[in-house]
């Protein structure tokens, strides 16, 4: 999925790291792995958020990066809220 944004007359005092943060309101974290992911790009060119963009430039995010979620492991849970309603209210 991916995330277009023109920059108007009003973000010219801004660099491309405050826009994400104020006007996309993307969060820290996923500003992080984008940037680490070379997911942002204005006019189609990998660029750098303390950059300053120009009026008319188009700012895209791309979301499709790889995840790595090796780090989280399954664990067997029990389940007695789940039970004891069912068994309550015969559902």
């Amino acid at each position: 999925m991916k995330l277009t944004y023109s920059i108007k007359k009003e973000d010219l005092a801004k660099n491309i790291h405050e826009i994400l943060k104020t006007k996309l309101e993307i969060s820290t974290r996923l500003l992080n792995k984008l940037i680490k992911n070379k997911q942002i790009t204005i006019n189609q060119n990998i660029c750098d958020t303390r950059c300053t963009p120009r009026q008319k430039d188009i700012l895209e995010i791309d979301l499709s990066y790889p995840e790595d979620n090796t780090n989280i492991v399954a664990v067997k849970m029990r389940l007695r809220h789940y039970l004891r309603r069912q068994m309550v209210y015969g559902s």
